[in-house]
């Protein structure tokens, strides 16, 4: 998916196979199977009781994998199948678990998506919606669900024009998405050849949200946010009482990053190498902003004074709801509340865990692993009602000793 096989374009050259490794996220399916899933894939299931492998998943006869390494295109060809995306989203108000499965058209900018309501008591898939994000060429990596809504917040990813008098709207139409040829011809990795659409942020247009009826499907609810952030997870997301737009909080990078790789043609995936030496001043900052629909439009606004936080969650009780608290990811600075650490609102290692109040906009509680110590997402497993009646069960490596080890954080 990002990067290629050894031997440069003659041994990747029209090897267009996906493998998947089914290794992004977990969701528990009744008592008898755990999907484990990718980006751009069929989950693959396991037995709940021994993790012995069972295959891949049609989550009830909803998902047509196809073949192994199967492209998801929308075309009706043999090698193309559907990919379920690794998160999903719980609303406490339906008791119901939203997932969705996308494919690509193979022309044109817009997204087709399917959701599957997932009954939290049993884990059947309980019917769920068709519809189409509109505008979208890179499919989002995360999902919001209200009582109502199932939400996306997508990216202005590159695509070509058409020429002019192709409009809708105010908006240009698109006749091509991700540049693909580079990734035909064995240049690049899929997620190589997608970048931030320069013209459209300098026409307006920098991050959308979609809200897609949970009921009827169709063409998703579009709301445009004029700054261009890059949304990666999200927290949660709710109907506005007042209006009926949707909200939602996401983990995402700032608008001058984008901006900056948009202008200097940077692929969204990046390179890695520079992390692995322990160097993290080329990577994204990522911060948690909250975005809130209104006629068609879209508001965005950064929280905790841009802290670098990720790996965004909340309580399963507030699940499509607003929220008062967030827990998240975060450097040590975030940990220590130094606001003017020059460290705090820049990308850094995850280190800590801490719960963010929205409405006091702050970090009310945090906890550090220690020195040379790092941690990953958290699990949250819910111990009661209120947002704080929970534990967090994460690893945390230790590099002075290359050992990890599970703590579990009331």
């Amino acid at each position: 998916f990002g990067t290629q096989r050894p031997g440069g374009p003659l041994a990747n050259a029209f090897d267009l196979k996906l493998k998947n490794p089914a290794n992004t996220n977990v969701l528990p399916v009744g008592r008898n199977r755990v999907l484990a899933l990718w980006e751009a894939g069929p989950p693959h299931a396991l037995d709940a009781q021994t993790l012995e492998t069972v295959g891949c998943d049609t989550i009830d006869g909803r998902v047509e994998p196809g073949p192994p390494g199967a492209l998801p295109l929308d075309l009706p060809l043999p090698f193309t199948g559907d990919a379920v995306s690794a998160h999903y989203a719980a609303c406490s108000t339906t008791e119901r678990t939203v997932a969705w499965s996308w494919r690509r058209p193979a022309v044109g900018d817009d997204l087709c998506v399917r959701l599957h309501e997932l009954d939290d008591q049993h884990g059947r898939a309980m019917g769920g919606a068709d519809g189409v994000l509109e505008g979208v060429s890179f499919a989002p990596h995360d999902i919001g669900a209200t009582p109502t809504k199932a939400c996306f917040l997508a990216a202005p990813a590159r695509c070509q024009r058409q020429h002019p008098r192709h409009r809708r709207g105010s908006r240009l139409r698109t006749q091509a998405s991700v540049e693909v040829l580079g990734y035909v011809l064995g240049f690049r990795g899929p997620a190589q050849g997608v970048f931030f659409d320069d013209t459209r942020i300098r026409a307006g247009e920098g991050t959308t949200l979609h809200a897609l009826d949970r009921v009827t499907g169709g063409n998703a609810e579009r709301y445009v946010c004029e700054d261009a952030y890059h949304p990666i997870h999200v927290a949660n997301a709710w109907d506005d009482e007042a209006s009926g737009c949707p909200s939602m909080i996401a983990a995402c990078w700032p608008p001058d990053c984008v901006n900056a790789m948009a202008s200097e043609r940077r692929d969204i995936l990046g390179d890695w190498a520079p992390l692995l030496g322990g160097d993290f001043s080329g990577a994204a900052v990522t911060q948690l902003v909250l975005f809130r629909g209104h006629g068609g439009g879209a508001k965005a606004r950064v929280l905790c004074r841009g802290a670098h936080l990720d790996h965004c969650k909340v309580h399963p009780a507030v699940g499509g709801l607003e929220n008062k608290f967030v827990y998240a990811s975060a450097g040590a600075a975030v940990a220590r509340g130094d606001v003017d650490d020059a460290t705090y609102a820049a990308p850094q290692p995850p280190q800590a865990f801490v719960r963010v109040d929205v409405s006091e906009d702050a970090v009310v509680d945090a906890w550090f692993c220690g020195e040379r110590r790092f941690t990953d997402d958290a699990v949250l497993a819910a111990t009661g009602d209120e947002e704080t009646d929970a534990f967090l069960v994460a690893p945390v490596y230790d590099a002075a000793t290359r050992r990890s080890t599970i703590v579990v954080l009331d």
